[in-house]
């Protein structure tokens, strides 16, 4: 299936004219996601001032406490951000259908929240035992080239009492440690190159998981993933191609990320701010917050909205026939 991505962007533009809420939903997701960030962060920042006050072997569960509840929050986050993009891309998807959609749209992760989280975890395991297989694989492919000789030189002077496969043990100063770390450049190429290879296609496979998990509630998690996989047969680069049309809404994604360490990039080439650390940071992380929020709120419906046009030309045939597209206005 040859997939135009003007006509995509124009019906898509087409379609968020018509539609009454879309701002309305954007706007709501976006505070929330954001919003739930910064709260977040001042909290992490709170408990890290209490942890740092809390010395003695008196105050030692306080601080193991304390410690377990500022790592707990960035799952919480997690969870909830996973939630809201759910309940955004289908109200989106409902965009680009012309349906009516408002924002208790965003409410449809929470209620289909195990099956997405099953979704997540299974996609999640792939990956993990992907990057596990792409290891082992760079490791050998490394070991066997020509590259290892100057790491395993590098390595060979920190060793004592042996070698590491007799017992020996390494011991790393400054300078043992730079040029094992120059030495391993090549490695960490074969790594990455290798999940390019094996992560992004098995991505692709799965991109339209999420609209099938939403269009049909009465399904699980591992249907999602096949139906998605079947859809996207022959039909990846097609896709891929329109990912690249949309480069400049990812480089701004980056930009807006790279932001939020402002204070740490001024201070590597010299640059030193009139305020303590702690306000620095938060002070670029609001920078950051600012400018992620005005490139959603303007600039992620016609994005969303375009790649909801493309599920819904590649759903099977008959489903489109069957009406499964269709449903209750007053649902959402």
């Amino acid at each position: 299936m040859t997939l135009s991505s003007r006509d995509l962007k124009r019906t898509a533009h087409e379609k968020l004219h018509n539609a009454k809420n879309q701002r309305e939903i954007i706007l709501l997701y976006a505070a929330i996601t954001l919003g739930l960030g910064l709260v977040i962060l001042l909290l992490q920042l709170t408990l890290n001032q209490k942890i740092s006050h809390t010395g003695g072997l008196s105050g030692m569960n306080s601080r193991n406490m304390l410690s377990a509840l500022s790592n707990f929050l960035p799952l919480v986050s997690s969870i909830v951000t996973m939630c809201l993009a759910f309940g955004y891309m289908g109200g989106m998807l409902r965009v680009s259908r012309g349906q009516y959609a408002s924002r208790n749209a965003l409410k449809t992760g929470f209620e289909r929240f195990w099956p997405l989280l099953r979704m997540k975890l299974l996609l999640g395991a792939m990956i993990l035992g992907l990057g596990f297989g792409a290891s082992y694989l760079a490791s050998l492919i490394f070991m066997l080239s020509p590259f290892s000789d100057p790491f395993m030189n590098a390595v060979a002077p920190a060793v004592s009492g042996g070698s590491l496969l007799t017992g020996g043990t390494i011991t790393l100063d400054e300078t043992a440690l730079d040029a094992i770390t120059a030495a391993s450049g090549p490695l960490i190429v074969i790594f990455l190159a290798l999940i390019l290879a094996f992560v992004v296609p098995m991505l692709y496979r799965f991109r339209m998981a999420d609209y099938v998990l939403y269009d049909h509630p009465e399904v699980g998690a591992m249907y999602a993933l096949l139906a998605s996989r079947k859809m996207m047969q022959g039909n990846r680069w097609q896709v891929f191609k329109l990912d690249m049309s949309f480069w400049w809404y990812y480089l701004i994604t980056v930009l807006t990320a790279v932001l939020a360490y402002g204070d740490v990039l001024l201070a590597l080439v010299g640059v030193s701010l009139p305020m303590d650390g702690t306000l620095s940071y938060i002070l670029f992380y609001l920078l950051s917050v600012a400018a992620t929020f005005a490139q959603l709120y303007f600039l992620r419906n016609p994005m969303e909205v375009t790649y909801a046009l493309v599920y819904d030309q590649l759903k099977p045939r008959e489903e489109k026939q069957n009406g499964a597209v269709l449903g209750n206005i007053f649902q959402m």
